[in-house]
């Protein structure tokens, strides 16, 4: 079995973000699915969400949670 997801809004005020270069689940709305990615600051101080698999940025990523562990018994 595996523990608990908590979803964060990518978009909402405050310290909730992953560390850079962390691998996550993101939510994207534009794909309607959710992806492996991680955070990549850019020049302007912004942070591109990026797909683990493709290696390009997420057109709208939304929410995001830690990897799920199995729980041990």
């Amino acid at each position: 079995m595996f523990g608990r997801i908590t979803w964060h809004d990518i978009n909402a005020p405050g310290p909730h973000l992953p560390d850079d270069e962390i691998e996550v689940l993101v939510y994207d709305s534009f794909l309607d699915k959710t992806v492996i990615g991680f955070i990549e600051p850019d020049e302007d101080d912004r942070n591109d969400w990026i797909n683990t698999n493709t290696q390009l940025p997420l057109t709208h990523p939304a929410w995001w949670a830690e990897m799920p562990y199995p729980e041990i018994a």
